[in-house]
C-alpha cells in the first residue's frame, strides 16, 4: 500500500513511502529539530542560492524565475524521505526532519567505515526502522551505538559532510528539474511516463553536479537507504512478475536501476568531476573506483534473492546486536 498525500502538481521522492503504523516525525523531538533548523536552515539556503542557482545557465534559471526553497521542520507526509516540488508554485521543499536523518545516517556510516564496524548492521537497522512495525523509533546514532563525539574524528567529519552535501545537491537538482521541465503530476500520466520524468530529473541533477564539480559520493548510501522501503521481488513469485508490477504501479524507477545509471554517468564524466581537484589523475581514478562500488550496490539492490536475504536477516536482528555493531 502506497502513501499518496500528493496533489496533481506535487512531485517528489516521498511518493513511494510505504504506510507503516509509525509517525516518523517523532524520531526526533521538537527541540532537537528546532536546534537542527538553526544550523541547517542558513546553510541549505546558502547552498541553494549561491552554489546551486548561481551555477545554472541563464536558460535554466529563466525556466523557474520564481523558484523558492522551503525547509519546514516536518513535511506533509511526516516521513523521513520527503523531498518534493510544487510545480505550479515553483516551490522546492526539503523538511529539516529529512535533512537531520540524512546527516545522522552519513555520520553513522562514515564512523562505521572508519572504525571497521559491522556495516551489515547499518542496513539491518534501516530495514527494521522502515519496515518492522514492532521496532521502536530510534535515531541512527543511538541505534548503532555511535558516540556523541564521533565528529571529532577528522575522517568521520570530512566524509559525512561530503556525503550529505552531495546528496542535498542531487535532491535540489532533481526537484529543480521537475520545475524546469514542467513535468506533469503523476495522476495525469502513465507510470511509464512518470518514471521517464524521474530519470530526466536525475540526469539533470547529475549534470549540474558535474558542472559544479561535486561528485555523487553520497548517492549510494541515499538510494540504498531508500531501497529499504521498496517491495521485495521474492513476494511476487518471479523477477519477471516483479518487473511487470513495477512498470505497472510505480512512479519511480527502482533504486538499483538509478544507481547503475549514476555509475555510468560518473564513468563517462570522471574527468569533469575531477577538473577542480589539485591531483586530477588521482581523483579520476578515485571517481572510477567509486563508480564501480555504486554499480555493485545497484546490482545488489536489484538482486531479488539478496534483497530477501537481507530483509529476513534484518528482522531477526535484535536491538542489542545493532548497538554492538562497533564493539
Amino acid at each position: 500500500m502506497i502513501l499518496r498525500i500528493c496533489l496533481i502538481l506535487f512531485l517528489g521522492f516521498c511518493l513511494q513511502t510505504p504506510v507503516l503504523a509509525k509517525d516518523f516525525s517523532q524520531l526526533y523531538d521538537e527541540k532537537t529539530l528546532r536546534q537542527a533548523a538553526k544550523s541547517y536552515g542558513p546553510n541549505l539556503q546558502g547552498m541553494f542560492q549561491e552554489d546551486f542557482l548561481g551555477r545554472l545557465t541563464q536558460q535554466e534559471r529563466h525556466a523557474a524565475p520564481e523558484i523558492r526553497f522551503e525547509t519546514p521542520l516536518i513535511g506533509a507526509g511526516r516521513s523521513l524521505f520527503e523531498y518534493y516540488t510544487f510545480i505550479d508554485r515553483q516551490r522546492i521543499v526539503i523538511p529539516i526532519l529529512s535533512v537531520k536523518f540524512l546527516d545522522d545516517l552519513s555520520i553513522t556510516y562514515a564512523y562505521m567505515e572508519r572504525f571497521n564496524c559491522n556495516r551489515e548492521m547499518f542496513f539491518h537497522y534501516l530495514i527494521k526502522l522502515l519496515r518492522d512495525k514492532s521496532y521502536p523509533l530510534t535515531p541512527p546514532r543511538a541505534a548503532l551505538g555511535i558516540p556523541s563525539n564521533a565528529l571529532e574524528d577528522a575522517f568521520v567529519d570530512d566524509v559525512s559532510q561530503k556525503m550529505l552535501k552531495s546528496t542535498i545537491f542531487f535532491l535540489l537538482g532533481h526537484e529543480y528539474g521537475h520545475v524546469m521541465y514542467r513535468h506533469r503530476g503523476y495522476e495525469q500520466i502513465s507510470k511509464a511516463e512518470a518514471q521517464r520524468q524521474e530519470s530526466q530529473s536525475d540526469d539533470f541533477a547529475l549534470d549540474v553536479m558535474r558542472r559544479i564539480g561535486v561528485d555523487p559520493m553520497g548517492l549510494a548510501l541515499f538510494f540504498a537507504t531508500a531501497s529499504a522501503q521498496e517491495a521485495v521481488p521474492e513476494r511476487f513469485g518471479s523477477q519477471t512478475a516483479f518487473d511487470q508490477n513495477i512498470r505497472r504501479t510505480s512512479t519511480h524507477p527502482l533504486s538499483g536501476n538509478r544507481l547503475r545509471n549514476i555509475s555510468r554517468y560518473m564513468r563517462k564524466h570522471a574527468a569533469a568531476f575531477a577538473r577542480l581537484q589539485p591531483d586530477q589523475p588521482a581523483y579520476i581514478t578515485a571517481i572510477q573506483l567509486l563508480a564501480g562500488e555504486i554499480d555493485k550496490t545497484g546490482s545488489s539492490l536489484s538482486d531479488g534473492e539478496f534483497r530477501k536475504f537481507m530483509y529476513d536477516r534484518a528482522l531477526q536482528t535484535s536491538t542489542r546486536q545493532l548497538q554492538m555493531a562497533c564493539d
